[in-house]
């Protein structure tokens, strides 16, 4: 079966990395996406959603564990303490 080349192309107007290849040159390693394997894709948003009931205790240590987190949403679940 014959193949051929692909070209890469540069995300967002960015050149390829040193690491990108065509498709088929020797050393290429490709995910199941197409990109090249070892490189770490664009950072995307990450949320975290904690849900609670009467934690007033443990609540603190919780969202500071989370604090990284680019959203972070707090539902509530009718406590009283």
């Amino acid at each position: 079966m014959s193949r051929e080349p692909i070209e890469e192309t540069a995300a967002e107007g960015r050149p390829p990395t040193p690491l990108a290849r065509k498709a088929g040159e020797e050393g290429t390693a490709r995910g199941a996406s197409g990109g090249v394997r070892g490189l770490a894709p664009e950072r995307q948003p990450f949320s975290v959603v904690v849900t609670t009931f009467n934690n007033a205790s443990t609540l603190e240590q919780c969202l500071a564990s989370v604090a990284w987190a680019d959203d972070l949403v707090v539902l509530d679940s009718g406590s009283t303490d």
